[in-house]
């Protein structure tokens, strides 16, 4: 089988794929939504909320667009 001609696109394939990986890495070390868990003193109520981490979910968002940038152009 010849790939030449399919060269460009076999590499973008793998760049995405070495993009994935980063995104996944990412999440785990900084993901871009804390969670919270909140006691209301008064009542002794708790509630569980999600906090969101911008500079962390900046960085995802455009990791995301290189990855389908480079599927979409493969």
């Amino acid at each position: 089988m010849n790939t030449g001609n399919f060269k460009n696109s076999f590499l973008k394939l793998e760049r995405a794929e070495e993009i994935l990986v980063e995104i996944e890495a990412k999440m785990k070390t900084d993901p871009p939504y804390l969670y919270v868990l909140e006691t209301d003193a008064s009542t002794h109520q708790r509630a569980t909320l999600a906090k969101k981490n911008s500079d962390s979910l900046d960085r995802l968002v455009i990791r995301c667009g290189e990855l389908f940038h480079n599927l979409r152009s493969a």
